[in-house]
């Protein structure tokens, strides 16, 4: 799920292939952006021009927010997308199922960098303010803390005694808020 830049919708992506924006004022319906096998996570771009799609079948797919057409696919990404986010216009922050993460610049459209086993397992999500830092969950019960310019992990912490599924950083980067399975905050 991915809440627009303009604060007026929220994008959620479905397990059964639906990609849809809707209005935050009433919960209508605004428009379908696309279908396909499963959609596992979206992002859009801070400008609402691009939106960046994760599918099942794996590969990451970035898309024109009008029109949906295709604008690029990250080659060499090839993993299952757990979560996706758009630092600044033109790069994306991306965090795969096997525990990758990695910044694309989509305006040279080649890799800033790649964390191969960022995560020892699963990766869960990851929240990214404007601080210049970025912070990471996975299924493992762990949350880790990144600096975004360059992806040089700078703290780690056991979070939780079960998996971490939602994981937040304050505007500032001075605190870490996280949920897991374990019905903890």
């Amino acid at each position: 799920m991915a809440l627009t830049p303009d604060d007026t919708g929220i994008i959620t992506a479905s397990p059964h292939g639906s990609t849809v924006e809707w209005a935050l004022a009433d919960g209508r319906i605004r428009r379908l952006l696309g279908t396909k096998p499963t959609v596992t996570a979206v992002a859009v771009d801070p400008s609402q021009t691009r939106l960046a799609i994760g599918a099942s079948e794996g590969g990451v797919r970035v898309i024109d927010y009008d029109s949906g057409r295709p604008l690029s696919e990250l080659p060499g990404v090839s993993g299952k997308l757990s979560a996706a986010a758009f630092p600044t216009k033109d790069t994306l922050l991306y965090g795969l199922e096997n525990g990758e993460i990695g910044l694309w610049n989509l305006g040279a459209d080649k890799a800033v960098y790649r964390r191969p086993k960022a995560h020892s397992n699963s990766l869960t999500g990851f929240s990214v303010p404007r601080s210049g830092l970025f912070v990471s969950s996975d299924t493992a019960r762990w949350i880790h803390q990144w600096d975004l310019a360059t992806g040089t992990k700078t703290r780690s912490r056991l979070a939780h005694g079960s998996a971490v599924f939602g994981v937040g950083l304050t505007p500032d980067g001075q605190r870490i808020l996280t949920g897991g399975h374990d019905r903890k905050l």
